[in-house]
């Protein structure tokens, strides 16, 4: 048996590093922008040693990737991969 899932309309890649004290502000005001919109929100943490990872609200649209170390070169082609996702 093959489960389809469907992809929400709207993916916002957000990469962050050190932001703990910016994450709520943020994601509060994504979430105001993105309302009544079928959306997504991915976290990209670059290895952060503050606890900016825990500050973000956990919800059923909402993902966290983590590298557990500074890694902009990964980070850079995870999103260029994502973006080659997107014209396909």
């Amino acid at each position: 048996m093959t489960q389809t899932m469907s992809s929400p309309d709207v993916s916002v890649v957000v990469p962050v590093f050190n932001e703990q004290e910016n994450i709520p502000i943020l994601q509060s005001e994504l979430r105001a922008a993105l309302t009544g919109l079928d959306y997504e929100i991915i976290f990209v943490d670059d290895g952060s040693i503050d606890r900016t990872a825990e500050r973000i609200e956990a919800a059923p649209n909402i993902r966290v990737i983590r590298f557990e170390k500074n890694a902009a070169k990964a980070q850079r082609s995870m999103l260029a991969s994502m973006q080659r996702a997107e014209r396909l």
